[in-house]
């Protein structure tokens, strides 16, 4: 395994670590030269009566303090702390291969069981996430390194830039071994959007990280297994919905034509009681000229009547004389 201080070549010959990354772990040029680190007097004692252990991390040697029954959590840490080793004898640790400021983070999750970042960018904060995962697995803290992929997942911004996404994982593939699980499984998950994402910008960085071969090519290859699929499948669902468009737009046109003929059914029946009104009218006019010929005829009729009563009454009356 390599250790948590250096960089594979393959590493360094990562395309994307090249463009993405400016420093190594334990060379952090924007890392506060007087960060507090975690130690016997800072965090709540979870000890009891507890040894306190000081440590020497990192090529210059910065102290740290912490229990020994804190750092027997650790199955690595608590090889130190037994009986016959000689950092058990003299109370005292040497890590000169470690960062002290990501095993300060290391030694805050052990009291805490939780941990806090520096960085706010989403690069540099998934860089220093990925230094304390590495960290995690060399000193055999599972929960720690599920923690730490909890907290990469939150870093919504990496899962948006695939280059920067790349460099931590190759990073991480470099300085862990293929037995390890959790990070695998979580770049699995990852690296197939990624891989579309870049594959939509024409570029061909892909096969740069298959060149760097082990089992990074091979998930990369994976991955981009899975990507094809997911980009089939989506085709798939596209041509799909474009046939059912095209059914739907088909029913829609037999719609608007039967609306059309039911139009035409209807413009012909307006037409129709307008020409049975028309005749109606005609026929109530002819009814009304005739009632009012019959109107005068009678009119006549009773003149007549009158005139031959008048008539009957002058004879009748002359017939007496």
């Amino acid at each position: 395994m390599l250790k948590s201080g250096t960089l594979s070549a393959n590493a360094k010959g990562n395309p994307f670590m090249q463009e993405e990354r400016s420093h190594s772990v334990g060379e952090r040029e924007d890392m506060p030269a007087t960060q507090t680190l975690p130690n016997s007097e800072a965090l709540p004692d979870k000890s009891g009566s507890s040894a306190v252990f000081s440590l020497s991390v990192g090529p210059n040697k910065r102290p740290l303090f912490a229990h020994q029954s804190v750092l027997s959590q650790s199955p690595v840490l608590a090889r130190f702390c037994q009986p016959g080793f000689r950092e058990s004898e003299v109370m005292h640790i040497d890590l000169p291969e470690d960062d002290p400021n990501v095993f300060g983070r290391l030694l805050e999750y052990l009291y805490a069981r939780d941990y806090g970042t520096t960085f706010m960018g989403a690069y540099n904060l998934a860089d220093e996430l990925a230094s304390i995962y590495i960290l995690a697995e060399k000193y055999q803290l599972k929960h720690l390194q599920s923690l730490t992929i909890q907290k990469l997942k939150n870093v919504d911004a990496l899962s948006r830039t695939p280059r920067a996404f790349f460099a931590i994982s190759q990073r991480i593939y470099a300085n862990t071994p293929d037995s390890e699980p959790f990070f695998r499984e979580y770049f699995l998950q990852e690296a197939p959007g990624c891989i579309e994402a870049i594959a939509k910008d024409g570029a061909n960085e892909i096969s740069d990280l298959l060149l760097l071969g082990g089992s990074f090519a091979v998930d990369v290859f994976e991955a981009q297994r899975q990507a094809l699929a997911m980009v089939q499948a989506k085709q798939k669902q596209s041509e799909q919905t474009f046939t059912a468009l095209q059914a739907l737009q088909k029913q829609s046109e037999q719609a608007f034509t039967a609306l059309q003929a039911k139009q035409k059914q209807s413009e012909q029946a307006f037409m129709a009681s307008q020409t049975k009104e028309r005749s109606s009218d005609q026929a109530v006019k002819a009814w009304q000229a005739k009632h009012e010929r019959c109107q005068r005829e009678l009119k006549a009729c009773v003149t007549d009547r009158d005139m031959y009563l008048r008539l009957f009454q002058k004879c009748k009356s002359e017939h007496r004389k």
